[in-house]
């Protein structure tokens, strides 16, 4: 003979028994064994996308394994970088990444302590360039101001740094713009000074500073 148990939990250890019935209420002793049912299969989610790229990440998004499934775990290589962290979000954007950078990112699920899916299939992405600042000159002169323009190009703001010709750039002083326009101030008179600009992109995301 043969019977199907259904309903079992995963996982678990379970006592069978199996006796034959010779008539009303003639029966025989129990047959008894044990089984364990198979763990449940942590399934790996499907069909992960890279969406919005920004100049420090990007929104990943992904179809779930198994309905119910709801922690993650991604993880984000480059080169240079590489990155793994848990998330319950689903899509989750992440950020903090360096722009102008060729991604790769995989995700898994987490079904418990230990237990994890197989990792997805990859989706790629690239953050944002923050471009270069052009066309830096100055547009007018006094003997102690000068006023400096540059070619927008999009950028949230600027930062300035100048200095007397000579000055190694780190020890510039530094101003931010909020336009392609600035006016500096306090200079001394007949003296040459070297100044740079460059884009600031988003927090902590600048671009090189341009020529001298």
């Amino acid at each position: 003979g043969r019977y199907t148990f259904t309903g079992l939990t995963a996982s678990t250890q379970y006592t069978l028994g199996v006796r034959a019935v010779c008539g009303e209420g003639n029966y025989s002793d129990w047959t008894v064994t044990t089984v364990t049912t198979e763990a449940h299969p942590c399934y790996a989610p499907t069909a992960v996308t890279a969406t919005n790229p920004t100049f420090d990440g990007a929104t990943i998004a992904w179809t779930v394994g198994e309905e119910g499934q709801s922690n993650f775990e991604l993880h984000i290589t480059a080169a240079g970088v590489d990155t793994l962290f848990a998330t319950t979000s689903n899509p989750v954007t992440v950020t903090g990444l360096p722009s102008a950078t060729a991604y790769t990112v995989t995700v898994r699920a987490i079904c418990g302590e230990g237990d994890y899916s197989e990792w997805s299939t990859p989706a790629n992405f690239s953050t944002a360039t923050c471009q270069m600042v052009e066309g830096v000159r100055a547009s007018a002169t006094t003997a102690t101001t000068a006023t400096i323009t540059w070619t927008a190009n999009g950028s949230s703001s600027y930062e300035v740094a100048y200095g007397i010709t000579g000055t190694s750039r780190e020890n510039c002083r530094r101003l931010t713009a909020n336009t392609n326009s600035i006016t500096i101030n306090g200079l001394t008179e007949a003296t040459t000074y070297d100044v740079y600009v460059r884009s600031v992109c988003s927090e902590g995301v600048t671009s090189d500073w341009s020529d001298v």
